[in-house]
């Protein structure tokens, strides 16, 4: 749940990665046109989905893919979920996609920051997925 969330303006966030596996989702973000950047909790038989808005209903602009392998943070415990992160700056978590995503409009990759960059205290950051906003919705 995202406190405080709002819905998103309609395909405002064209990098974003729906990940439907099995009974559970979870959001990643498209690095390049087959690499996909996630939790590494998220693992399983995976559909990623990009350029969605609603992924309660088929849009025009939805691209499927297939997952052909998915590289877990190397200290990766499930137990403990330790190591459980999008991005580490010794391995990212990243599944490779079937095929490449064609870039347009509604779907597109995000630029990551380079190595060794880190931001000031205080930055302001905001945050993107499909998960609930309250209790209700």
């Amino acid at each position: 749940q995202i406190v405080g969330g709002h819905e998103a303006w309609p395909h405002s966030h064209p990098y974003m990665a729906y990940l439907k596996i099995e009974a559970f989702s979870c959001g990643g973000f498209l690095v390049a046109p087959d690499w996909v950047m996630t939790a590494a909790h998220c693992l399983g038989n995976t559909t990623v989905i990009l350029g969605a808005h609603n992924t309660q209903e088929p849009e025009a602009t939805q691209q499927m893919r297939g997952v052909v392998r998915s590289h877990p943070h190397p200290q990766y415990n499930p137990s403990t979920v330790s190591n459980d992160i999008i991005c580490s700056r010794q391995a990212p978590f990243v599944l490779q996609l079937t095929t490449k995503a064609t870039l347009n409009d509604y779907v597109k990759t995000i630029a990551l920051p380079q190595t060794g960059s880190d931001l000031p205290t205080g930055t302001k950051c905001s945050l993107a997925g499909w998960g609930m906003m309250d209790d209700d919705r």
